[in-house]
């Protein structure tokens, strides 16, 4: 479900009640250590199969639909023991939420959540704050690279199609001087032994560790 939202798909759930199923003598005797009192539990809830649960369309239509993100946020909540647990939820359905572009379905969503935990404004500042954090590591990463850019330019050099190339003179073809780049990844400092590990990727998006 988290996958399909963060691809673009609205996805909702129909849950299935659980069945009973009833205990057997060896199950009760080991439940009760031996000993089964005469008012025993003697029932046990399980997870029915949805091809033999849903025989008809009137019994698929009986079961309420639900977006996964309220299903989700329902289950969550129900587990959280203190504040810092009900945060980490607040923060992992925000996540996700930021991927819902249909308005309407976005709206329901936050009403829905609301009742479930906090109101309607908490949801939608977390999920605003996490849609601006995703801007600054976009931009971070954008500034980076253009920086990387810049500094080739200096010397004469730029990147095309995961090689480098160099200038040439006045009308003279771009001369490619490898069939690959380099990411810097690890460097230990020595003066004696120093190490150093790149990522190679070449022009057809292959890669190595050297």
């Amino acid at each position: 479900g988290a996958l399909a939202i963060k691809k673009g798909f609205n996805v909702t759930v129909r849950e299935l009640p659980f069945g009973v199923r009833e205990l057997t003598a060896e199950e009760l005797l080991d439940k009760y250590d031996g000993i089964v009192p005469k008012d025993a539990n003697r029932e046990v809830l399980v997870k029915n199969d949805a091809d033999s649960y849903i025989q008809s369309m009137d019994i698929y239509l009986s079961l309420k639909e639900k977006y996964f993100l309220v299903w989700m946020a329902e289950k969550l909540f129900a587990q959280t023991a203190d504040l810092a647990e009900e945060g980490q939820c607040v923060s992992r359905i925000a996540e996700l939420l930021r991927y819902v572009k249909d308005q309407m379905v976005y709206d329901q969503c936050i009403g829905q959540l609301g009742k479930i935990y906090g109101k309607t404004r908490l949801w939608r500042n977390a999920v605003e704050q996490i849609r601006n954090n995703a801007k600054k590591t976009r931009t971070t990463g954008m500034d980076k690279k253009q920086e990387e850019t810049d500094a080739l330019r200096q010397v004469g050099l730029f990147v095309s199609n995961n090689c480098y190339f160099c200038l040439g003179k006045e009308d003279d073809d771009p001369i490619r001087l490898s069939n690959f780049v380099m990411e810097p990844l690890f460097h230990i400092h020595d003066e004696s032994n120093g190490v150093r590990l790149f990522r190679l990727t070449n022009s057809f998006r292959e890669t190595c560790i050297v």
